[in-house]
């Protein structure tokens, strides 16, 4: 079966798939950090809390597998994906899975599951699924890794008027890229699409690390790809718009996750997703590897 929706989602206007509590179209839900990623729990349906986390770089909602079966929800077929690293790799397809956040309704997604083991280990944590397009592309999203909160805003209902840089998202199928410029130490510099990806712990990942002094193997391509060779450097700048960071380290790898900024560089900023303008707003915040503007 598939998880069936409560009261709360009934009436939620013409050609609508989710529900406010609130009628300004707005909720605000906490969450816990661990190795920059944010967690937080959801109901699948009306069932028990889980732990999900919001995943930027991922094209489609995740489900651990044996939870969806725990919950009954029956596979619809199969699919084969891309994960992080090479090759490709086979997922159950669920189809009309609702989902409850504090003070949010949403339904009708169109899910994948997956086994999640080995994904404890590498948070630290308890993981059971995660967002990713089909959730982001319904709402503005706000991402505040210093207040340690997550803000779901109804398309409609948002106008930005903070101090923050709008940045232009192109979008390759269902994930979204920003130009940056990457430097590493010799002085070589690049200008590339970079995925913009809250499920990875990284900084900025890219081939040119390589290049790098002092450059080393390491294995990349650790989330649900298969685990690749690949090369860890120092970062000795990167831009992105009026923004530059210095200090930073990544890795050259190849598949989906070789060219992308990750948690390290999102948690300097307070972030605003907004899919359906194809725009990224950052808002510096206090961080131990400073943010410069140019």
């Amino acid at each position: 079966m598939t998880s069936q929706p409560n009261s709360r989602t009934r009436n939620p206007g013409p050609g609508r798939r989710y529900r406010f509590d609130r009628p300004d179209g707005h909720t605000v839900v906490p969450v816990e950090l661990s190795r920059n990623g944010l967690f937080f729990k959801v109901r699948v349906g009306n069932s028990e809390p889980i732990w999900f986390t919001l995943d930027s770089g991922s094209g489609a909602t995740y489900l651990d597998r044996n939870v969806a079966r725990k919950f009954g929800l029956q596979s619809e077929g199969k699919r084969k994906v891309r994960g992080a690293g090479e090759g490709s790799i086979d997922v159950d397809v669920i189809k009309n899975v609702d989902f409850e956040l504090p003070g949010l309704s949403t339904w009708s997604h169109e899910i994948h599951t997956i086994s999640f083991q080995g994904q404890h280990e590498q948070w630290g944590r308890q993981l059971d699924g995660l967002f990713g397009y089909d959730f982001l592309e319904r709402f503005v999203v706000v991402i505040d890794y210093k207040g340690k909160q997550l803000t779901v805003i109804e398309p409609a209902n948002f106008e930005y008027e903070g101090p923050g840089t709008a940045l232009d998202l192109e979008f390759q199928g269902r994930l979204p890229f920003v130009r940056g410029t990457i430097t590493v130490s010799g002085g070589l510099s690049e200008d590339s699409l970079f995925l913009v990806d809250s499920g990875s712990q990284d900084a900025v990942d890219h081939p040119l690390i390589a290049k790098a002094s002092g450059a080393r193997p390491t294995v990349a391509g650790v989330g649900f790809g298969e685990e690749t060779s690949g090369v860890f450097g120092r970062v000795e700048r990167f831009t992105l718009g009026p923004f530059e960071m210095e200090g930073l380290s990544g890795v050259a790898g190849q598949g989906l996750g070789s060219h992308l900024i990750g948690g390290q560089i999102l948690s300097r900023f307070k972030v605003v997703l907004n899919y359906q303008r194809k725009r990224m707003i950052l808002e510096p915040q206090q961080s131990s590897i400073p943010v410069a503007r140019r």
